[in-house]
């Protein structure tokens, strides 16, 4: 999945405000394949390291040893470490946090208004997770849309029937 909405926010914090480490914790993993894909175009000079593939004392001796100066987007999936047990405490005190939440870049992508929707379409998140059908939807959706209209429509669009 690559979304503009996080391509945008990733080159406010390194390329607008300089950050060298950006640490993005996604507690649900809901962008691993995101990050899987790398980073391009401006971010291109960036660095995706995964804490679980790498191990934290591993990212600490490149983050701080053998790679001082270089951009490292560092991504995290499950339960946040506690401080004690965090190799990287230290370095997530000095460096940036990102945050995305893929509920709402849905609900940017769908153009609906109503924050109140947000738990509708989580709870909706297998049809979501498809690209192609958030395109369709898209097409159907009317701003003020209220939860059992969209549902009618993510129906039509599984059916193929006309709204």
């Amino acid at each position: 999945m690559k979304a503009e909405q996080v391509d945008q926010a990733l080159l406010q914090k390194f390329v607008t405000e300089s950050e060298r480490l950006v640490f993005w914790h996604d507690g649900a993993g809901e962008f691993a394949d995101y990050v899987k894909g790398g980073l391009a175009g401006d971010l291109a000079g960036v660095q995706v390291v995964n804490v679980a593939e790498r191990g934290g004392l591993s990212t600490k001796l490149l983050l701080e040893r053998d790679d001082p100066t270089g951009r490292y987007l560092i991504y995290s999936m499950g339960e946040r470490p506690p401080a004690k047990d965090d190799w990287l405490y230290d370095i997530r005190l000095y460096s940036a946090q990102f945050h995305a939440v893929i509920v709402s870049i849905w609900l940017q992508e769908l153009g609906l208004a109503q924050l109140s929707l947000r738990d509708h379409l989580q709870a909706r998140s297998v049809f979501l997770n498809s690209q192609d059908r958030r395109k369709k939807l898209a097409r159907l959706v009317n701003p003020k849309d209220d939860p059992a209209t969209l549902d009618l429509k993510m129906m039509a669009v599984l059916t193929g029937a006309p709204v």
